[in-house]
């Protein structure tokens, strides 16, 4: 195992381990430039933001990088320091649609910073960090801002934080062919260290809020499922909600999006809806509420209140959105039981990946414990910080 797949305690740390092992992947050469970006919980608004709804995310303290560096072709070259092989890409012809491969994110990148006027040029790129993969905390995202950075200063290329979050969701949603919403590379690209994002993903409009809950913090929890069956689901949960809310259009005829139905309309349009399709429904209204009231919560340094709203939406998510598999069930529930726990839910897409808990600062060990005695698995929990946005480290 490299060194950069050992979770180092800080930012710089992991960047002198990349830089460390790039020569073993990728030859003799020039010093790389290293770029980060961390991974993303969102705390509350889940599968919301593709329907336009309010999501409360910060950026987490794990991080994926990539180590950049010059080439005197044509080609771009990816490597992974977690992985192992590459790929080599004409720069003239890359690939007009993803293969299925690892490094389809970072083509879907390059293809879209290219089209933004970059001079491009020859470019080898080697990928590591802490950040799991397939665990609900934004991989993918993270890595194609990490890569957006690292192509920006290799092709001379400034783009504002709008654009990033363009290019990030084109090489997702248009290359790799993921339906998502704005929350991953926008929660990335827009974080700030101590604070938590708001944004309302219909407008695009959002605010830092100060992370207001004293002596508390957030712990993640991998189910030890990868989300393997998430992508088609995902992909059916979305056009779940696009027939509801074409369903729901003539009780809400203000409303341009599924997030701004309220709950008065959904209730009379309930008995004529298919009953999954109002259960999607009721989990995107109930959402949209419970995320507001825990802004709400969070400005007034109410942790309590707060984990209440996160394990109501574990069990929205469950229960009428379907996204939670047993062992997630399991490790929330297992979480719940410890003293000084306020509240847990999943995060991500759901079917497997990690949960997230909101504790008191003197309770990881008795959390732990817990974990560790009434889950399905044995499995080791991370404690993050709300971190800043993506960067150059020296």
């Amino acid at each position: 195992m490299d060194a950069i797949d050992r979770a180092e305690p800080g930012l710089e740390r992991k960047a002198a381990a990349l830089r460390a092992v790039c020569a073993r992947h990728l030859g003799a050469g020039p010093a790389p430039r290293v770029f980060a970006a961390p991974g993303r919980v969102n705390l509350m608004g889940e599968h919301v933001d593709y329907v336009g709804g309010p999501v409360l995310p910060i950026a987490v303290d794990r991080h994926v990088l990539v180590a950049a560096r010059p080439r005197a072709d044509a080609v771009l070259r990816v490597a992974s320091a977690r992985l192992g092989g590459e790929e080599r890409h004409a720069l003239a012809q890359l690939p007009a649609a993803a293969r299925g491969g690892w490094d389809d994110y970072v083509v879907g990148v390059a293809r879209a910073v290219a089209a933004r006027g970059a001079r491009v040029r020859g470019v080898e790129l080697l990928v590591g960090g802490d950040l799991p993969t397939g665990a609900g905390v934004s991989s993918s995202a993270a890595l194609c801002l990490a890569t957006c950075h690292a192509l920006e200063a290799a092709w001379e290329l400034a783009l504002a934080p709008a654009e990033r979050i363009e290019v990030a969701l084109a090489a997702e949603r248009d290359f790799v062919g993921v339906p998502c919403g704005p929350l991953d590379p926008s929660a990335i690209e827009l974080a700030r260290a101590g604070h938590a994002l708001w944004l309302d993903s219909w407008s695009g409009a959002h605010e830092h809020v100060p992370w207001g809950l004293a002596d508390v913090e957030v712990a993640v929890v991998h189910s030890g499922v990868e989300r393997r069956l998430a992508a088609g689901a995902y992909r059916r949960r979305v056009e779940e909600c696009a027939r509801v809310f074409d369903a729901l259009r003539a009780e809400a005829p203000h409303a341009r999006c599924l997030a701004q139905v309220d709950a008065e309309a959904l209730a009379r349009a309930a008995p004529r809806l298919d009953a999954t399709l109002a259960q999607r429904a009721r989990h995107v209204v109930s959402e949209v509420a419970r995320t507001r009231a825990a802004r709400a919560a969070l400005v007034a340094g109410d942790a309590a209140a707060f984990g209440a709203l996160m394990t109501a939406t574990h069990a929205s998510l469950r229960d009428d959105y379907e996204v939670s598999c047993p062992e997630l069930d399991a490790l929330v529930a297992a979480g719940l039981t410890a003293p000084g726990v306020f509240g847990g839910r999943l995060v991500g897409a759901g079917f497997g990946g990690c949960a997230a808990f909101l504790l008191a600062t003197g309770a990881r060990a008795a959390f732990a414990e817990s974990v560790r005695a009434r889950s399905v698995s044995a499995p080791e929990a991370w404690y993050v910080r709300a971190a800043g946005p993506p960067r150059e480290v020296a």
